[in-house]
């Protein structure tokens, strides 16, 4: 998927307003936007950073739903409904870093070798469990073993599970607030 800077920092915006909205107890915001990329129907991952650590995350791999309908889907259940994390205050807000990647393809892949570390995303099944797992999940001094071991212990594999393991590669895109000039000011 390509995006032009413009359409990073609206969908950075979707996330934040959308998330604003809910701690400041209003209707989740409406956009109408005729774009053609808005309208496609993506797999989303949403990451909210602070103080440089994971403060929220949740995603799906595919949608049935529009780009922004699903980024502020996924944004109030990473923010709001993740057993794994307390939800987001509105004391938080203004330290919140996003993170958006959008889920491009999934691709069947015989061999580990077929994905490259740090540029692909990896998702391992077998009949019981899966993982998924993005580059930038890692620090970046993780090399290719680190990152095909993490996956197999995220989805708490072992590494004899390869044999019977479907092993997909996804190729995504990031939009990093960080690296974006986007300010995160209070509506």
């Amino acid at each position: 998927m390509i995006l032009t800077l413009e359409d990073k920092k609206f969908l950075i915006k979707v996330a934040r307003d959308t998330l604003w909205a809910k701690l400041a107890d209003e209707e989740k915001p409406v956009y109408y936007k005729d774009k053609e990329i808005y309208k496609q129907k993506k797999g989303i991952f949403i990451k909210m950073l602070k103080n440089k650590k994971t403060r929220a995350y949740a995603g799906i791999l595919s949608s049935s739903k529009d780009l922004i309908s699903t980024i502020q889907n996924i944004t109030l259940i990473a923010g709001f409904s993740d057993y794994r994390f307390t939800p987001i205050s509105k004391e938080e807000y203004n330290d919140i870093v996003f993170q958006i990647i959008i889920v491009n393809t999934i691709e069947s892949v015989k061999t580990l070798n077929e994905i490259t570390p740090g540029e692909d995303g990896i998702m391992i099944k077998t009949n019981r469990k899966s993982s998924v797992l993005f580059p930038w999940d890692l620090p970046e001094e993780y090399i290719e073993k680190e990152f095909i071991n993490t996956v197999f212990y995220k989805a708490d594999l072992d590494k004899k599970d390869i044999n019977n393991a479907e092993i997909f590669k996804i190729t995504n895109t990031l939009i990093d607030e960080r690296t974006l000039e986007v300010s995160p000011l209070l509506n």
